[in-house]
């Protein structure tokens, strides 16, 4: 028959040892094979319950580690993409400015460019028109000539026509000249003497000492002879008329040919 030998070891303490067969023994003292693998069961369940959680936890930890980890990173991600934000910022608005002052430079050369063509069109133009004018002038210029000496014979024409006004004039220009002259003899042309009033005569007699002024019929319509003591002086208008005349014209040919 099998001994059973069971009991706790105190120190200090004699272990009592109780000698007898298993069928002394109470049951709630006998371990049977079951009960020992129903605890080793347990404990290995505990064990596996154990590093499941400790496998959680790890995988927790890393959890949170990479939470942190990522919002570390998105933080850093974050402040590096507002940083390089504000400097392409800086840049592109350094970048228009720049443009900017290229684009105002190059708008004041264009602009000094344009103001210089335009001098020199403006330039152009004006001696073009001066050119046209010059030449315009010189086309007409004959024209002009017989025009003037139309004007001027219809205008000393109707004066000396209708008036002896002029006589006056010419014999006091003529007088001027030799203050020492007396007795001076004015002969008129009968056309002249009937367009000059009383009074002009009496006031051509008085232009000098021992004036006479007399009709005299054989001269043209508006000539009129001056005696002094020392010669005559023979005048023409309509001579005189002609005269000027020719040599408008005489001037305008040789302007033509320089």
């Amino acid at each position: 028959m099998t001994s059973i030998v069971k009991g706790g070891r105190i120190k200090g303490e004699s272990i009592p040892i109780r000698l007898g067969t298993i069928d002394d023994i109470p049951d709630e003292e006998v371990l049977d094979d079951s009960m020992v693998f129903a605890n080793q069961e347990e404990v290995n369940h505990k064990k596996e319950v154990n590093k499941f959680q400790r496998e959680i936890g790890e995988l927790l930890a890393k959890k949170q580690a990479v939470i942190e980890e990522t919002k570390s990173e998105a933080s850093f991600i974050l402040q590096d993409a507002k940083i390089q934000a504000n400097t392409y910022a800086q840049e592109m608005q350094e970048k228009i400015e720049k443009d900017k002052k290229e684009a105002d430079i190059h708008i004041g050369e264009m602009k000094k460019k344009a103001q210089k063509e335009i001098d020199v069109l403006k330039k152009k133009a004006k001696q073009q028109i001066e050119k046209e004018k010059k030449q315009v002038l010189v086309d007409s210029e004959p024209d002009i000539i017989d025009l003037v000496s139309d004007l001027l014979d219809f205008i000393i024409s109707n004066e000396i026509e209708n008036s002896g006004i002029w006589l006056k004039y010419l014999v006091r220009k003529i007088l001027r000249q030799e203050s020492s002259i007396e007795n001076v003899k004015i002969q008129i042309s009968s056309k002249v003497y009937s367009i000059t009033t009383e009074d002009e005569l009496e006031e051509i007699k008085t232009i000098a000492k021992n004036v006479t002024v007399s009709e005299r019929s054989d001269l043209p319509d508006y000539a009129c002879i001056i005696v002094t003591d020392v010669g005559e002086i023979h005048y023409d208008v309509s001579k005189t008329l002609d005269k000027v005349k020719k040599d408008l014209k005489l001037l305008n040919k040789v302007e033509e040919k320089v």
